[in-house]
């Protein structure tokens, strides 16, 4: 597999703000990406469980990075779990309708 060139890309990281989020946006700064092309969406605030807001969030960026979720142990409620595993599923659409590589 060949190093992705990470300079000039325009990339979004869903849950940047995270645990997870956070060491990923670290790697990747580390691998190149230039930190004013990275856009970092806060679940709560981006609503991305509405279609319309995943297209616009998606738009213009060369590389999402799905992150967001709701996480809690073990009182997580399955209804918080389909809710994320929904917005995973309409990103990966909306990519998949617009041509775009999916890499799991």
């Amino acid at each position: 597999m060949t190093a992705l060139d990470l300079k000039s890309k325009r990339i979004l990281v869903t849950g940047g703000s995270g645990f997870l989020g956070r060491q990923v946006l670290k790697q990747l700064c580390k691998a190149g990406a230039e930190p004013q092309k990275i856009t970092v969406l806060r679940s709560r605030s981006s609503g991305l469980r509405v279609l319309e807001n995943c297209q616009r969030a998606v738009a213009q960026q060369e590389i999402v990075i799905h992150l967001a979720a709701h996480v809690g142990g073990i009182g997580l409620k399955s209804r918080r779990w389909i809710l994320s595993r929904g917005c995973g599923t309409r990103l990966i659409g909306i990519g998949n309708n617009w041509g775009a590589r999916i890499r799991t």
